[in-house]
């Protein structure tokens, strides 16, 4: 585990959400006694907080802008919490070389970044300025990273097969769980406990002290990760969704596709889901029969963005369509020149789209037109992460970018 502080910055209003480690001099000049007044004139600043403060990662409550989820919610809807705020992305902020690719959807809590890669290591960093913060390392690639109210839960894959819960200060392993398989990113449910989903097929209930509520194995590995829906959670299982009670993982209902579904969204009585049979999905959440579908010409491998009544959707056929939600009729498509294999984010009346051509696009959510477009180092690797003003995404060249609001200086 290793821990950085953030770099020299100028006195800013509010709580700070990092502080400079503090170094005791080498050597001190003059006999003991001034040794002696060093030490208690240090013990006095440490005790009145003048200045000198120990390096923390504890961030506050979520705040309005946070991205704190999978998709942005529960659900997966893949809108930001920025709704209604005015965001304004000018240009890049900032840039990081990471340490691979990423294996989790990046988190934003509070001013903090999490970013979990495919090599084992979980990243923090400072979402305003990119400074690292914190980094702790694992044996396998990160499946996901969750929050809980004294600290966040990291569940990893291959190797080690665990969820593990990390305590905000001091930064370190509270405890873990061994869980049955490699898995899936886990859902956390609003009473604390997960429910852990492994490719084996799977389904275990967790409490918030890790003791099991009740297992299910099902028959098909399971493909994503699941998601909440009030009282049930929807699983990706090969070819078919599955609904199962969350009190009990009994099952209501499967509705099976063509092809494999490899994410899931849901709002009120409607789940969408996408297919590598090129179909987009929309089931009756209470029975599990089909309402409507709509045909692409190209594999859907990302969740659909639910939003102003709408249905936006990514296809390997280089197109994002805006769909009407009650019906599936096409209100746009857009054409972005490649395939689309990260999930887009809506915040406001923009969509947000990055590309496997190495661009970030913003779209006008209602007509489909180009507002504007940021150049990559390399092909999206996770969706745009929209959060208190700022846009982060990773790419495939192992770069982390921040794009936003333009300094008063460049205007």
């Amino acid at each position: 585990m290793e821990l950085l502080t953030r770099p020299h910055s100028p006195p800013t209003t509010g709580r700070p959400t990092a502080a400079s480690a503090i170094r005791m001099p080498q050597c001190i000049p003059g006999g003991w006694h001034h040794r002696f007044l060093a030490l208690v004139l240090l013990a006095l600043l440490l005790a009145s907080g003048c200045g000198l403060q120990r390096t923390r990662l504890h961030p506050g409550p979520p705040s309005p802008g946070d991205w704190p989820t999978l998709g942005g919610n529960a659900a997966n809807h893949g809108v930001s919490s920025n709704q209604g705020i005015s965001i304004v992305i000018d240009t890049l902020i900032w840039r990081r070389k990471v340490s691979a690719m990423a294996s989790a959807e990046p988190m934003v809590r509070d001013g903090f970044l999490y970013y979990g890669s495919a090599d084992g290591h979980l990243e923090i960093y400072d979402a305003q300025t990119g400074a690292r913060l914190a980094r702790t390392d694992f044996k396998g690639p990160l499946t996901g990273i969750l929050f809980d109210d004294s600290g966040f839960v990291v569940s990893t894959d291959q190797n080690e097969r665990r969820l593990v819960w990390m305590r905000y200060n001091p930064f370190e392993g509270r405890r873990d769980i061994r869980i049955p398989s490699s898995s899936v990113r886990p859902c956390r449910l609003d009473d604390g406990s997960m429910i852990v989903a492994a490719i084996n097929g799977t389904l275990v209930r967790f409490d918030t002290l890790g003791n099991t509520l009740w297992t299910v194995e099902t028959k098909a590995p399971i493909t994503a990760s699941p998601i909440r829906s009030d009282s049930l959670i929807l699983i990706p299982s090969g070819r078919n969704m599955v609904a199962r009670h969350i009190s009990d993982g009994s099952q209501l209902w499967s509705h099976q596709a063509s092809g494999a579904i490899l994410s899931a969204a849901a709002l009120d009585d409607r789940a969408y889901f996408g297919s590598t049979d090129s179909l987009l999905y929309a089931v009756n959440l209470k029975t599990g029969s089909m309402e409507w579908f709509f045909a692409t010409h190209g594999q859907i491998v990302v969740s659909p963005v639910i939003g102003h009544d709408r249905i936006y959707a990514g296809s390997n056929d280089y197109h994002v369509y805006a769909l009407n939600m009650v019906k599936g009729d096409t209100i746009w498509s857009y054409d972005t020149g490649g395939p689309i294999t990260t999930r887009p984010t809506l915040a406001g009346d923009v969509l947000y789209v990055g590309t496997q051509l190495g661009e970030l696009l913003l779209l006008n959510a209602d007509t489909g037109a180009l507002l504007k477009s940021f150049k990559l180092t390399g092909a999206a690797a996770t969706p745009p992460i929209v959060a208190n003003g700022r846009v982060f995404i990773a790419d495939d060249n192992r770069r982390l970018h921040c794009f936003g609001p333009a300094p008063a200086s460049q205007k």
